[in-house]
């Protein structure tokens, strides 16, 4: 038999900005992520897409040790916000930018986009507008 939980996120009855409290109406802390958007001086307009578990900080931690490890300079986070089911928002913005992705590190499967600023905004108000939720969480 399914939990409260699992009902829910089957029917889409949760809401995307919802604080990963232990009070929460589950009973219990669902796995929460951080979906994030951000740009960097050696890539100039390139918008990096992604995705970690977590909270908020958590994230920014992350993309530190990223900015680290690709020796990126001048990062500038476009978009931050905490989902529940992250991965298949993430997921959901890459499709939606699919012809704007481009290879920075050689990689066809890199999370680069080719993309302006307004487009990622308006992209985000779909993924946390409660009316349009349903379609993208479900």
């Amino acid at each position: 038999m399914a939990s409260e939980f699992e009902r829910a996120i089957r029917s889409g009855n949760y809401c995307v900005e919802d604080p990963p409290i232990s009070n929460s109406r589950f009973g219990f802390n669902p796995q929460v992520g951080v979906v994030y958007a951000f740009k960097c001086s050696e890539y100039g307009k390139l918008i990096k897409i992604g995705v970690t578990k977590g909270s908020i900080l958590e994230a920014k931690a992350r993309i530190s040790t990223y900015a680290s490890r690709y020796k990126l300079s001048d990062i500038r986070i476009l978009m931050m916000f905490e989902a529940r089911n992250p991965a298949k928002i993430e997921e959901s913005l890459h499709e939606e930018f699919a012809a704007n992705r481009t290879s920075v590190y050689g990689s066809k499967s890199n999370e680069w986009f080719n993309i302006t600023q307004k487009s990622l905004r308006n992209a985000k108000d779909k993924y946390t507008n409660q009316a349009n939720l349903n379609k993208f969480t479900d």
